[in-house]
């Protein structure tokens, strides 16, 4: 019974991790269907957002700590930070990718590449309320990051290479549609996508640990 409880509780913490990763990239996707849709520029409610979401956490951090002790690490919570807004600088560019229609340069009657970049500006603002926390460091954040950084290397390998297997045997007529301002936005996809990889990896180490920390604090009460 012990067994199947532990199964359950890891199968929940890996859902937790996906679920907030897949929630920002999803928020991301959304806001690039509604800009091509409505023709309006959309970046600025994603990066607000992601600003807003910034403050919150840090303040819900701040109680934890003097109310239980068990908030986030410094540096799970640039991961975090760094976990959400990649997710949704990914699915903002999925999204785009979709509509191969559009030339995605800037000024070429969408706003989807300035979207882009007011997301990016509003994370690296964010980042600022974070920047002391990278700093504190200790045995298990270097052992999560290096769990993580093997999971993205190893997906950002595998996409590479399906990536120039495709481009090797997909018929001419397809390639001939593929120009290289696409290919470099797929490559920053694959790119993006590693990355977020590397950080639901590391979270879900982050969470692990956490729930350890409390499993030993309940039988320790």
């Amino acid at each position: 019974m012990s067994g199947l409880t532990d199964m359950y509780n890891e199968g929940l913490i890996v859902l937790k991790s996906l679920i907030f990763v897949t929630v920002a990239a999803t928020a991301g996707a959304v806001l690039a269907i509604l800009s091509v849709r409505l023709h309006v520029p959309t970046g600025w409610i994603g990066g607000l957002a992601l600003i807003l979401w910034a403050v919150r956490s840090r303040k819900k951090w701040a109680r934890a700590q003097t109310q239980t002790g068990l908030e986030p690490s410094g540096p799970e919570q640039v991961l975090r930070l760094r976990g959400v807004g990649t997710a949704l600088l990914l699915g903002h560019l999925l999204a785009t990718l979709a509509h191969p229609q559009l030339d995605l340069h800037v000024g070429q009657g969408n706003s989807l590449a300035t979207d882009s970049w007011t997301m990016i500006a509003a994370l690296l603002i964010a980042g600022f309320l974070f920047r002391q926390d990278e700093i504190i460091r200790d045995e298990r954040d270097d052992s999560i990051t290096a769990r993580g950084t093997k999971a993205g290397y190893i997906s950002l390998i595998g996409m590479l290479i399906l990536l120039l297997s495709l481009l090797g045997f997909l018929p001419a007529q397809i390639l001939d549609e593929l120009n290289y301002f696409t290919l470099a936005n797929i490559l920053v996809a694959i790119i993006l996508l590693s990355i977020t990889v590397k950080y639901t990896i590391q979270l879900i180490g982050y969470a692990q640990d956490t729930e350890a920390a409390l499993s030993m604090r309940l039988e320790n009460d």
